[in-house]
């Protein structure tokens, strides 16, 4: 006599997730699930996906925008001009790729002063995730220069004159960069040209060759679990208990729910705050107080600190160490294995970068 018996249909109640999407998008997407620990419940874990949603707003604004923008300097300005003043909604499309490109560094840099702080780098092959992700923060940071230079005002004639002078400072190839910034000793068409070509067929690309390598890393690698080791202890009793936190659909609806809070917080900034037009870019007239925009606050008062070629290469020196600090982190653990010298020394850092950029900002 046969001992096996019949599969009995489940007759548990559907998940939420499954009654919001249509079942075979439902399966479609459950092959993005992966185990997550659940301290990714955490609000502030969501910090990480957050500027590949704003760099999504971006690329949607910026193609809106492009469709009106001439790049050149006698058009620059009035086509960003008839943008704000004429085109339907156009002062509202670029105020929500304004404020999406400040959110986007803001969250950026949140992201990574969380896993500096929390040593989300160290493990085996996270030095790659860090080091993907560090080229993001700089990308996005170039990303948002080359965007500015585009309105052609005085902030980006002056801007772009200030950056070609401080990378002519680089050694040995210092002159050579400055040329190429400009294409020639002075801003003009070129520049303008270039500075569009940068913004919108070089950095984009980049950024998404960037997020795609650093996405495979996080799931090849693993994501870290914060604290010591008793927090990793009741970690895994959680698990053992309840199973893993899910990407999809828990993780993943969580963050829907971040992004929507998030874009709406951008349209009201949007609204209440609207990109404006100011003075147009004038070689004969340089302003009395230029500064860049405020994320490059810190680097500014830095050079302002030492004479201009130490300054460069010793900011050369403090990006090429931050962007091997996994290495750098565990060096400093062997020299001192009871002290964390590396969580230390990168909140100090913080820190001083954070008052570098208020003194920059009220000076």
């Amino acid at each position: 006599m046969s001992t096996e018996h019949e599969a009995t249909p489940s007759h548990s109640q559907p998940k939420l997730s499954e009654h919001v999407l249509p079942g075979g998008l439902f399966g479609r997407l459950s092959a993005l699930d992966e185990p997550l620990p659940h301290s990714m419940k955490r609000w502030f874990w969501c910090w990480g996906s957050l500027p590949g949603f704003f760099f999504m707003i971006q690329v949607t604004t910026g193609i809106m925008l492009a469709f009106f923008y001439k790049p050149a300097v006698e058009t620059a300005f009035e086509s960003v001009r008839y943008i704000t003043e004429e085109v339907r909604y156009g002062w509202f499309i670029r105020s929500i790729h304004m404020w999406s490109a400040q959110m986007m560094i803001i969250f950026v840099f949140l992201h990574a002063t969380r896993v500096l702080i929390t040593g989300a780098y160290r493990g085996k092959g996270r030095w790659l995730t860090w080091m993907v992700g560090f080229s993001l923060l700089v990308s996005t940071l170039m990303f948002a220069f080359t965007g500015y230079t585009l309105i052609y005002e005085q902030l980006s004639y002056w801007g772009v004159t200030v950056a070609a002078n401080i990378n002519s400072y680089v050694p040995i190839v210092g002159p050579y960069l400055a040329d190429f910034i400009r294409y020639g000793t002075e801003v003009g068409d070129i520049t303008v040209s270039r500075m569009f070509a940068f913004h919108v067929f070089i950095f984009p690309p980049a950024l998404c060759g960037l997020i795609g390598i650093h996405i495979f890393c996080v799931r090849k690698f693993g994501v870290h679990i914060p604290g010591n080791e008793n927090d990793i202890s009741i970690e895994q009793q959680i698990q053992k208990q309840k199973g893993p936190y899910h990407f999809f659909p828990q993780h993943a609806l969580a963050e829907l729910v971040v992004f929507l809070y998030l874009g709406l917080v951008t349209i009201l900034l949007a609204i209440a705050f609207p990109a404006q037009m100011h003075d147009p870019a004038n070689p004969l007239v340089t302003p009395e107080h230029i500064k860049p925009e405020w994320y490059f606050y810190a680097t500014f008062r830095w050079l302002k600190l030492f004479p201009a070629q130490i300054g460069i290469i010793l900011l050369g020196g403090l990006v090429g160490v931050i962007f091997c600090w996994p290495f750098v982190d565990r060096f400093l653990r062997k020299l001192s294995p009871k002290v964390e010298i590396g969580l230390w020394a990168s909140s100090a850092a913080i820190l001083v970068i954070l008052i570098m950029t208020v003194i920059e900002a009220i000076a």
